[in-house]
Protein backbone atom coordinates (compact mmCIF):
# COMPACT_ATOMS: atom_id res chain seq x y z
CA UNK A 1 0.00 0.00 0.00
CA UNK A 2 1.46 3.47 -0.94
CA UNK A 3 1.74 6.26 1.58
CA UNK A 4 0.00 9.45 1.81
CA UNK A 5 2.98 10.95 0.30
CA UNK A 6 3.25 8.57 -3.02
CA UNK A 7 -0.58 8.37 -3.55
CA UNK A 8 -0.76 12.40 -3.44
CA UNK A 9 2.05 11.82 -5.98
CA UNK A 10 0.38 9.81 -8.17
CA UNK A 11 -2.78 11.94 -8.27
CA UNK A 12 -0.68 14.97 -9.75
CA UNK A 13 0.75 12.54 -12.16
CA UNK A 14 -2.84 11.56 -13.58
CA UNK A 15 -3.76 14.81 -13.66
CA UNK A 16 -6.09 14.70 -10.81
CA UNK A 17 -6.77 17.80 -8.41
CA UNK A 18 -3.75 17.64 -6.66
CA UNK A 19 -3.76 18.69 -3.20
CA UNK A 20 -1.70 20.69 -3.05
CA UNK A 21 -3.05 22.97 -5.35
CA UNK A 22 -6.25 23.23 -3.50
CA UNK A 23 -4.13 24.75 -0.72
CA UNK A 24 -2.09 27.29 -3.34
CA UNK A 25 -5.94 28.20 -4.85
CA UNK A 26 -7.36 28.63 -1.29
CA UNK A 27 -4.12 31.36 -0.75
CA UNK A 28 -4.67 33.16 -4.27
CA UNK A 29 -8.46 33.42 -3.05
CA UNK A 30 -7.70 34.89 0.54
CA UNK A 31 -5.00 37.24 -0.79
CA UNK A 32 -7.12 38.69 -3.24
CA UNK A 33 -10.00 38.99 -0.75
CA UNK A 34 -7.27 41.15 1.71
CA UNK A 35 -6.00 43.52 -1.01
CA UNK A 36 -9.66 44.07 -1.76
CA UNK A 37 -10.57 44.65 1.42
CA UNK A 38 -7.56 46.77 2.23
CA UNK A 39 -8.60 49.05 -1.23
CA UNK A 40 -12.08 49.87 0.46
CA UNK A 41 -10.42 50.91 3.43
CA UNK A 42 -8.67 52.89 1.52
CA UNK A 43 -11.39 54.78 -0.52
CA UNK A 44 -12.90 56.09 2.64
CA UNK A 45 -11.89 59.71 3.70
CA UNK A 46 -9.58 59.84 6.21
CA UNK A 47 -10.38 61.06 9.86
CA UNK A 48 -9.17 63.12 12.58
CA UNK A 49 -10.68 62.84 16.24
CA UNK A 50 -10.92 65.40 19.05
CA UNK A 51 -11.06 65.07 22.43
CA UNK A 52 -11.65 67.18 25.61
CA UNK A 53 -7.78 66.89 26.31
CA UNK A 54 -7.28 68.58 22.93
CA UNK A 55 -8.58 71.77 24.41
CA UNK A 56 -6.67 75.04 22.96
CA UNK A 57 -4.70 72.46 20.60
CA UNK A 58 -4.16 73.00 16.76
CA UNK A 59 -5.08 70.44 14.25
CA UNK A 60 -4.21 69.92 10.17
CA UNK A 61 -6.15 68.23 7.73
CA UNK A 62 -7.24 68.35 4.35
CA UNK A 63 -9.94 68.86 2.69
CA UNK A 64 -12.42 65.99 2.25
CA UNK A 65 -11.47 64.80 5.84
CA UNK A 66 -13.76 63.91 8.21
CA UNK A 67 -13.82 65.59 11.69
CA UNK A 68 -15.12 64.10 15.30
CA UNK A 69 -15.10 65.85 17.72
CA UNK A 70 -16.41 63.89 21.28
CA UNK A 71 -16.70 65.97 24.12
CA UNK A 72 -18.46 65.70 28.33
CA UNK A 73 -21.91 66.72 27.65
CA UNK A 74 -21.37 69.67 30.44
CA UNK A 75 -24.83 69.59 31.04
CA UNK A 76 -24.38 69.32 35.06
CA UNK A 77 -24.99 72.85 36.56
CA UNK A 78 -28.07 73.73 34.11
CA UNK A 79 -25.48 74.03 31.08
CA UNK A 80 -26.36 73.23 27.56
CA UNK A 81 -24.16 73.29 23.98
CA UNK A 82 -24.70 76.18 22.03
CA UNK A 83 -24.27 75.40 18.19
CA UNK A 84 -20.48 75.42 17.56
CA UNK A 85 -18.93 78.30 16.00
CA UNK A 86 -16.84 77.82 12.95
CA UNK A 87 -16.24 79.35 9.46
CA UNK A 88 -19.18 77.59 6.98
CA UNK A 89 -16.72 77.83 3.98
CA UNK A 90 -14.19 75.74 5.47
CA UNK A 91 -15.98 73.24 7.87
CA UNK A 92 -19.60 71.41 7.41
CA UNK A 93 -21.49 69.82 10.34
CA UNK A 94 -22.38 66.79 9.48
CA UNK A 95 -23.72 65.64 12.31
CA UNK A 96 -24.53 66.16 16.49
CA UNK A 97 -25.66 63.28 18.19
CA UNK A 98 -26.23 62.60 21.79
CA UNK A 99 -24.70 59.61 23.69
CA UNK A 100 -25.68 58.09 27.26
CA UNK A 101 -23.50 57.85 30.00
CA UNK A 102 -20.57 54.15 29.73
CA UNK A 103 -22.62 51.57 31.87
CA UNK A 104 -20.56 51.19 34.99
CA UNK A 105 -21.34 49.06 37.96
CA UNK A 106 -22.10 52.79 39.73
CA UNK A 107 -23.41 55.53 37.72
CA UNK A 108 -20.81 58.26 37.94
CA UNK A 109 -22.13 61.24 39.53
CA UNK A 110 -22.49 63.99 36.57
CA UNK A 111 -22.15 61.73 34.03
CA UNK A 112 -24.74 63.26 31.28
CA UNK A 113 -23.10 61.06 28.51
CA UNK A 114 -20.57 62.67 25.68
CA UNK A 115 -21.71 65.35 23.06
CA UNK A 116 -20.10 63.91 19.25
CA UNK A 117 -19.95 66.70 16.56
CA UNK A 118 -19.15 65.40 13.09
CA UNK A 119 -17.31 67.80 10.30
CA UNK A 120 -15.98 67.69 6.84
CA UNK A 121 -13.45 69.77 5.75
CA UNK A 122 -15.02 71.76 2.75
CA UNK A 123 -12.77 74.08 1.97
CA UNK A 124 -8.79 75.11 2.44
CA UNK A 125 -8.03 77.58 5.23
CA UNK A 126 -8.09 78.54 8.53
CA UNK A 127 -10.84 78.30 11.60
CA UNK A 128 -11.36 78.13 15.44
CA UNK A 129 -14.04 75.51 16.28
CA UNK A 130 -15.58 76.50 19.36
CA UNK A 131 -18.10 74.28 21.41
CA UNK A 132 -19.93 77.10 23.65
CA UNK A 133 -22.04 76.21 26.89
CA UNK A 134 -25.16 78.26 28.00
CA UNK A 135 -27.50 78.43 30.63
CA UNK A 136 -31.30 79.01 29.36
CA UNK A 137 -31.80 81.34 32.20
CA UNK A 138 -29.02 83.29 31.80
CA UNK A 139 -30.50 86.01 29.31
CA UNK A 140 -28.02 88.48 30.12
CA UNK A 141 -24.68 86.66 29.70
CA UNK A 142 -22.76 85.74 27.06
CA UNK A 143 -22.34 81.56 25.83
CA UNK A 144 -18.95 80.30 27.95
CA UNK A 145 -16.09 78.89 25.99
CA UNK A 146 -16.09 75.17 26.44
CA UNK A 147 -13.78 73.58 23.63
CA UNK A 148 -11.60 75.22 21.39
CA UNK A 149 -9.64 74.53 18.87
CA UNK A 150 -7.69 75.60 15.47
CA UNK A 151 -8.36 73.87 12.20
CA UNK A 152 -6.05 74.11 9.13
CA UNK A 153 -7.81 72.85 6.15
CA UNK A 154 -5.25 71.72 3.08
CA UNK A 155 -5.34 70.47 -0.46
Amino acid sequence: MPTKFEQNKEDCKEKQPCPRSRGIKALIIFTALAVTSLGSAAASPPSLTITDADNGGSFTCRVGELITVRTRNPATGGYNIVNPVFNPEILKLQAKKELPPEPAPFPKLGDFGTLVFEFEAIGVGETNLTIEIARDWEVNKSPEEYLKVKILAVK
